[in-house]
Formats: C-alpha cells, structure tokens, sequence
C-alpha cells in the first residue's frame, strides 16, 4: 500500500500519491525508510513502534541535509 506497483490494481502507493503532491508545490520529501529498514536494531525502540534516540537523531540529519540542500 505504501509503494505502488505498475500494472497492477494498485499503480500508485500512498508514498507515490506523497511525492507526486510535494512535487506539485515545490516541497522536497525526506524518505526514512531506507535507514530504518537496514538497521532496525539501532533506529526502533523496544515498543517496536517509536524511534529510538538513535532513530530520531537519524531522522533530525535527515532533516537538517534537506533543508540545507534546498538553501541558496
């Protein structure tokens, strides 16, 4: 449901939807999945839910890299 798969019932995911609407007004989209999925230990608290202090330092660079590439 997150990423859509072409030629199936289901072309566009919610994170398709996501990117092709922050493309229309200029927004940039900072994908956490990749950091999160590779190392899931380090990135997901004990509630398996919440970011753990790494995870949310993670997501803040992230961030922060975004926002400065996006600067004149």
């Amino acid at each position: 449901m997150l990423e859509g798969v072409p030629g199936t019932v289901l072309d566009e995911g919610l994170n398709d939807r996501i990117r092709t609407i922050a493309a229309k007004y200029g927004a940039q989209v900072v994908d956490l999945f990749v950091p999160f999925a590779f190392n899931p230990d380090a990135f997901v608290a004990a509630d398996c839910i919440h970011p753990s202090g790494a995870g949310y330092h993670t997501i803040e660079a992230l961030f922060k890299a975004a926002y400065l590439s996006g600067q004149p």
